[in-house]
């Protein structure tokens, strides 16, 4: 049996070979499913690298159709649970934020007082705790 030599090359065009064909979620799944390991990968594809950010985004434009592929048959379907589900795995996060009904809205407010209206409130503060604490 001859070996076969895996360079950056080979790896980088197996590994969108594999996110065409399986649709794996993130880098763990993708190497389920590569004929070569774990180490074989993180050895010649390094973090950060260009190859390996180019499989990263390979792999989110995959799920960013897949989602978009869901969507279209949710609209069509009526099993709406089973599409719920495919979409809470490989939808994007307004997807999910949506399915869920909840958004995150970050505000920041910043109170400015009336130095005036700041004293009263700080004696109405201690009036109310006097009146608490002798009762």
């Amino acid at each position: 049996m001859i070996k076969e030599k895996y360079t950056k090359a080979v790896i980088l065009q197996q590994c969108m070979d594999i996110i065409e064909k399986y649709t794996p979620v993130n880098i763990s799944e993708m190497l389920f499913y590569a004929p070569f390991c774990r180490c074989t990968f993180y050895d010649k594809i390094k973090n950060n690298s260009k190859e390996y950010m180019q499989i990263t985004e390979a792999l989110q434009n995959k799920k960013t159709r897949f989602a978009y592929e869901v969507k279209q048959k949710l609209m069509q379907s009526n099993d709406v649970n089973a599409l719920i589900a495919l979409l809470k795995i490989y939808g994007t996060e307004e997807d999910r934020q949506a399915l869920k009904d909840i958004y995150d809205i970050n505000v920041k407010t910043r109170y400015v007082y009336d130095s005036g209206y700041k004293d009263i409130y700080k004696n109405k503060g201690k009036k109310i705790d006097k009146e608490i604490k002798g009762n």
